[in-house]
């Protein structure tokens, strides 16, 4: 982080510094339907990367729309200042874009390869905040490859339904949802 004159912006990205209000200046959105944030997680990333990212707020009453978890966890280690990109919206729009920008982030996956390359050029990725060791174990198990499968009844009602219905193994049936996989010879299911 670069220094400013009076240390009040030390915390903010340079590029961000513009964009610095008083940390009382926005108000938390009391509609806001996101719970349950990490502060804890929220604030030692703050203190470890100072802000990088603006909060968004609404100029019609400063009310945020992006970033109510941020700014709890910033007045909570004592910033004077945090950056906030003021925009002029709607009520409606206001709540769809803080709807959508929620939303869409849940809806994101993780590569695990690619993840796993990451995480293994960090000396101990349980020193970045938000990653915790049962965390990391999900993901590592997701990189595991799957223990073989047990015949059991999926064979047997593969080799009814290619008896029975004449499905050949690739064949989809049940509205397109099954198939006799050919290289196993077991059902699975599509969906």
């Amino acid at each position: 982080m670069g220094n400013s004159d009076d240390g009040k912006l030390d915390h903010i990205a340079e590029g961000l510094r513009p964009l610095a209000v008083p940390i009382d200046l926005p108000v938390l959105d009391p509609a806001n339907p996101r719970v349950g944030h990490d502060l804890q997680g929220i604030a030692a990333s703050l203190r470890l990367y100072g802000q990088r990212t603006p909060i968004v707020i609404n100029t019609l009453g400063n009310r945020v729309l992006k970033g109510n978890g941020t700014l709890k966890a910033a007045r909570s280690i004592g910033w004077e200042t945090i950056a906030a990109l003021q925009v002029s919206v709607g009520v409606s729009d206001g709540i769809s874009y803080s709807l959508a920008d929620n939303r869409l982030a849940d809806k994101s996956l993780f590569d695990f390869p690619a993840l796993d390359k990451l995480l293994s050029t960090l000396d101990d990725p349980l020193d970045i905040p938000g990653i915790d060791a049962e965390w990391l174990d999900e993901v590592l198990s997701g990189l595991a490859p799957d223990p073989p499968a047990d015949p059991g009844p999926q064979v047997d009602k593969a080799a009814e339904l290619q008896e029975k219905w004449r499905v050949k193994s690739g064949d989809l049936w049940g509205l397109g949802a099954f198939t006799v996989c050919p290289k196993c010879g077991k059902v699975h299911n599509l969906d």
